[in-house]
């Protein structure tokens, strides 16, 4: 998705020195690892990050109710928050369809392992305003972590999304500016 500046990023990450010259795969592949390595905060973090990558992209457009699709017509891949992390971390491209975690026909083994599907579910969690979903399905947080952090910040009603929560239709710089200050709490709590 990002081929113009999937090196320029790595080496910012550390990620190669300036004698390796790799290929797009490696670069996305070490990108895969480091946002499955990341904490739960810089993970959002990471993931805002690939949505506005996916809104500058020619490629891509957002499209929040649907993980990584192509439309014929337009030429343009479809995708939601967890997308588009797919989109700049995984060897996907935008002509193959992902329908989401547990996606038989996923394109290459990463989307298939559990791990990615932990985490790609807890994303579809995060962009529907459910931090606690998020927290449980990223499998990291202890259960009692998740509910004293859901007890100091969440909303009263567990059926509720998270406090100040806008969805990403409605208001695209609200919804990343709502995930943001999550990851900044989470942050704050540790995770």
């Amino acid at each position: 998705m990002f081929e113009n500046f999937e090196s320029i990023t790595a080496l910012r990450l550390g990620l190669i020195d300036t004698q390796t010259v790799p290929s797009i795969g490696d670069v996305r592949e070490h990108r895969a690892q480091a946002f499955l390595d990341a904490m739960p905060s810089k993970r959002i973090l990471l993931s805002v990050d690939d949505i506005e990558a996916a809104e500058r992209s020619p490629h891509y457009t957002v499209e929040m109710t649907i993980w990584h699709a192509p439309d014929r017509p337009s030429g343009l891949c479809s995708v939601c928050l967890a997308g588009a992390v797919l989109a700049n971390r995984h060897p996907i491209r935008p002509d193959q369809i992902y329908v989401g975690p547990f996606d038989t026909d996923a394109p290459n083994e990463y989307a298939t392992s559990a791990h990615w599907d932990r985490i790609l579910s807890s994303l579809d969690a995060l962009r529907r305003g459910y931090v606690n979903g998020y927290m449980l399905d990223d499998g990291r947080i202890p259960d009692e972590a998740v509910e004293t952090f859901m007890t100091r910040h969440g909303p009263r009603d567990p059926d509720a999304p998270f406090p100040g929560f806008v969805p990403y239709d409605d208001d695209p710089a609200a919804f990343k500016a709502w995930a943001r200050d999550v990851a900044g709490k989470l942050a704050a709590a540790g995770y």
